[in-house]
């Protein structure tokens, strides 16, 4: 068959005569747009360009406001030249744009060489958008326990950027599609097939923080562009200061890849600390879990109302909307504050949690998640609108061609 110019007319002209071309050409495209439209995060250029990258990762950043998960730190150091194993382990949870962040968190330290092992008291930190809440639970479960509770964010985690969520899509709290945006005039596409432990990547690497340090990246595009490893380098003394791996992917509802693993490695690539994520959820939380009810006989030092109490007291007193007590017995202990005064520090209380944040966040909270519950058919519905629209698309082709073939027959019938 020539496939002249000529013949490429006939073929559309033979596709005009479907009856259904324009609808079908139609839903085809609004099926198109709707799958754009729900931040499908792909590369259709043979070679994307760093602007692409930059935007993929940015748009895949955006889709873990919602996100809780269990996790695992393991970490092999030397004292005094005998290994020790640092194990933490924890559940995260975080809720944007309002800022809710959750963590509680148990750690031990075991001594591979004897078996022994030493266990650390336990942390809950907790921050609801009005107080934060600190505590600290002792080894001994039935020993008293020690809880802080602030007004704002201030020290509400430490370090919550060290998190391995944050080494995900972001160096610590700043995306890296931000970094790369922000520095894009020094960072290139050094590589576009690289490959990092087996899977197709493509590198990129560059000066960024305003010349304190050379990034190196490696990102994925079967994987929603999702960083495979990541190289910082501190020019200062040249010293490798982050280095890690992600891997064991798993596929969320979201339609995006996440890592279950971090491997951090040495300036000689050598592993010495890892991170291993899992029961990885997306579902939105309501408030009442950033405000965690507190055990009994903790003893409570609240620099919002300012006062100190013991949870065995608060329900003495009517302190158990501060506290969150948890139900149960208590004891009849005397109250160390008046309960006339206790009053008036909750209308201290209420004031100062309204000024610290005007909008309601049940409200807020309320509302996001009839948005959520919308999303979830809305998305399954795309989704066979997208099917429907190919296998649409493809008929149309067959019949079209099949169309093609019968007018060619036909006038080389007349020739004859």
């Amino acid at each position: 068959m020539n496939f002249t110019g000529s013949t490429i007319i006939r073929f559309f002209l033979a596709v005009r005569n479907v009856r259904c071309f324009h609808r079908a050409l139609w839903f085809y495209l609004s099926a198109i747009f709707i799958f754009a439209a729900n931040n499908a995060i792909v590369c259709a250029k043979p070679n994307c360009t760093v602007e692409d990258i930059s935007e993929a990762l940015l748009a895949a950043y955006s889709q873990f406001d919602q996100l809780r998960y269990e996790y695992v730190q393991e970490r092999t150091d030397l004292k005094d030249n005998v290994p020790v194993q640092s194990i933490t382990r924890g559940t995260f949870a975080q809720r944007n744009p309002e800022g809710w962040v959750y963590r509680d968190q148990q750690s031990e330290v075991v001594y591979p060489t004897t078996g022994e092992s030493k266990s650390y008291p336990g942390i809950l930190e907790a921050f609801d958008g009005q107080r934060t809440l600190h505590l600290n639970r002792n080894v001994e479960s039935d020993a008293p326990k020690q809880a802080k509770i602030v007004v704002g964010p201030e020290g509400f985690i430490k370090k919550p950027h060290g998190m391995p969520h944050n080494y995900v899509w972001s160096f610590g709290r700043t995306p890296y599609g931000e970094i790369i945006n922000k520095y894009k005039d020094s960072v290139k596409i050094i590589e576009q097939t690289s490959e990092v432990n087996g899977r197709k990547a493509i590198k990129l690497s560059g000066v960024v923080f305003d010349g304190r340090a050379t990034m190196t990246i490696w990102v994925c595009p079967e994987l929603n562009f999702l960083p495979l490893r990541v190289h910082f380098v501190r020019h200062s003394d040249n010293r490798v200061t982050t280095y890690y791996d992600t891997s064991d992917f798993i596929k969320l509802p979201n339609g995006l890849y996440y890592p279950q693993k971090l491997t951090y490695l040495d300036s000689d690539s050598k592993p010495y600390s890892t991170w291993s994520m899992s029961n990885i959820s997306l579902e939105p939380l309501p408030v009442e879990f950033f405000r965690p009810p507190l055990p009994l006989n903790t003893h409570v030092t609240d620099n919002i109302l300012k006062i100190s109490y013991n949870t065995s007291d608060a329900m003495d007193i009517g302190l158990e909307d501060v506290g969150h007590v948890e139900d149960g017995s208590h004891t009849g202990s005397e109250p160390q504050q008046n309960p006339n005064l206790a009053q008036k520090s909750l209308e201290n209380y209420a004031d100062k949690a309204k000024q610290q944040r005007t909008v309601d966040v049940e409200d807020e909270l309320t509302g996001e998640m009839d948005v959520a519950t919308k999303k979830e058919p809305a998305r399954k519905i795309h989704t066979l609108i997208i099917i429907i629209g190919l296998v649409t698309l493809v008929a149309l082709g067959l019949t079209a061609i099949k169309l093609f073939l019968v007018n060619k027959r036909a006038r080389k019938a007349g020739h004859k």
